[in-house]
C-alpha cells in the first residue's frame, strides 16, 4: 500500500468525454502510464463543448471535482499536468475563450507552486484572434515541452513566440490502442463506414454545409452501385442528429452503428474503406492500413494524410462528382487498394515507432 501511495500522481486535461477519440487518448495514456503514475479521474468535458456552461455539464463537473479531491487526499495532489486537449487552441474555437482563460488560471498556480506541464500532441491554432492568441499562448509558455501533431502547429505555436526547443512534433497516440475485433469481422469486408461531423456544417461556410451533406448522400448510392454496402458509424454524440438525418434521406435502408470506442475502432479496421470527416476515425481506420477518404475543415487532416503518405485521398471541395467517384474508386477497387493499404502498414509501423519515443521523452521529463 505504501509503494501504491507513493506513486507520482499525473493530471489529465482537456478530453471531451462524448468524443470516442478523445477516450481513446486517454486509454493510451492509461495504458502506458498507470502502472509507475497514479492518474485521478480526468479534468474535461462531459458535454459538446459548445455545451459546456449548461446546468447538466456544471453538475457533472462539480461532482467529478469532488471526486478528484477524494483522489488527492487519498494519493497526494497532482505534480504533472498532462493536456490532451487534441484541438482546443485556435480561432475556431473562439466561443470556449472564457473556459481556457479559466484554464490558464489553473495553469498559472499549478505552474507557480512548482507543477510541471505538458502539451500532449495535439493540433494548434491559426491565432487571428487576439483574445484566443493572448489566452494559448499564456498556456503554452507555461508548458515545460509542446507536442504538436504537424508542421503547421508548430509554426502557429512559434508565431506565438515558444521557444523551438520546447516544442516536438509526434503523431497522435490514440494509435496505441489496440481495437476490438468485430464478432463476425467477415461482414466488415464488404462494408464501406461513413463517419460524419458537425464539424464540417458548423465550421464551414454554409453552402459547404449543405454541398457536404449532399456529398455524403451521392457517396451511399455510388457505393451501393459497385455492390457494397454502405453505413455510418457515429464517432461523437454531436453527430447523432446529422446521422440519423442522413439515414432518413438515404435511397435504400441504411445502418447507423454507435458502439464505444475500442469496438468503433475494431470496425474501422475491418471495413474495406472509410469516408471519414472525424479526425481520430481516420486516425483509426489509417493506422490499421484501412484505405480512407478524408474531408477535413481545419490544418489537422491535411497533416495527417501528409503523415500518411495518402494526401491522394483527401478531398477538399464536394461540388465535382467526378472528383468525388474518382477517390471512392481508389480506397474500394482492388488494385488501388491494395497499394494503399502497404503503404499505410508501412506508415502505421513508422508512426507507432515515434509515439513510443514520445513517451520515451515524456518519462524522462516524469522522472
Amino acid at each position: 500500500m505504501l509503494g501504491f501511495m507513493r506513486r507520482k500522481v499525473l493530471q489529465i486535461v482537456g478530453p471531451c468525454w462524448v468524443n470516442k477519440g478523445d477516450r481513446l487518448m486517454v486509454e493510451a495514456l492509461q495504458q502506458r502510464l498507470s502502472g509507475a503514475y497514479y492518474l485521478p479521474m480526468p479534468a474535461g468535458l462531459n458535454t459538446p463543448a459548445s455545451k459546456f456552461w449548461g446546468p447538466s455539464n456544471i453538475g457533472q463537473m462539480l461532482g467529478q471535482a469532488a471526486c478528484r479531491l477524494a483522489q488527492v487526499l487519498a494519493h497526494g495532489k497532482p505534480e504533472v499536468i498532462l493536456d490532451c486537449s487534441g484541438y482546443q487552441f485556435g480561432d475556431p474555437w473562439a466561443a470556449l475563450a472564457k473556459v481556457q482563460s479559466l484554464r490558464l488560471l489553473m495553469y498559472q498556480l499549478f505552474s507557480g507552486a512548482g507543477g510541471k506541464i505538458v502539451m500532449l500532441p495535439q493540433s494548434l491554432g491559426p491565432f487571428r484572434d487576439r483574445r484566443v492568441a493572448s489566452v494559448a499562448a499564456g498556456i503554452l509558455h507555461l508548458a515545460d515541452l509542446i507536442f504538436v501533431r504537424e508542421s503547421v502547429s508548430r509554426q502557429h505555436a512559434l508565431d506565438l513566440g515558444c521557444p523551438p526547443a520546447r516544442i516536438r512534433i509526434a503523431p497522435d497516440y490514440s494509435i496505441l490502442v489496440p481495437p476490438q475485433v468485430p464478432d463476425c469481422p467477415d461482414e466488415w469486408a464488404h462494408r464501406v463506414c461513413v463517419v460524419p461531423s458537425q464539424r464540417m456544417i458548423d465550421k464551414t461556410p454554409p453552402e459547404a454545409g449543405s454541398t457536404y451533406v449532399a456529398a455524403l448522400q451521392r457517396c451511399f448510392d455510388w457505393i451501393w452501385d459497385q455492390g457494397l454496402e454502405p453505413c455510418i458509424l457515429v464517432h461523437d454524440t454531436e453527430d447523432r442528429p446529422l446521422a440519423r438525418s442522413l439515414q432518413e434521406s438515404a435511397t435504400r435502408p441504411l445502418k447507423v452503428f454507435d458502439p464505444p470506442p475500442r469496438k468503433a475502432k475494431g470496425i474501422l479496421g475491418a471495413c474495406r474503406a472509410v469516408v471519414g470527416s472525424r479526425y481520430h476515425a481516420l486516425v483509426g481506420a489509417l493506422s490499421l492500413g484501412t484505405p480512407a477518404i478524408g474531408t477535413g475543415w481545419s490544418h489537422k487532416y491535411r497533416g495527417l494524410f501528409q503523415d500518411y503518405s495518402c494526401e491522394e485521398c483527401l478531398i477538399d471541395r464536394f461540388d465535382s462528382d467526378a472528383d468525388l467517384v474518382e477517390r471512392l474508386r481508389l480506397v474500394v477497387e482492388k488494385s488501388s487498394r491494395d497499394r494503399l493499404v502497404e503503404k499505410l502498414l508501412a506508415e502505421a509501423r513508422n508512426h507507432r515507432a515515434r509515439t513510443l519515443s514520445m513517451f520515451a521523452e515524456l518519462q524522462n521529463l516524469l522522472a
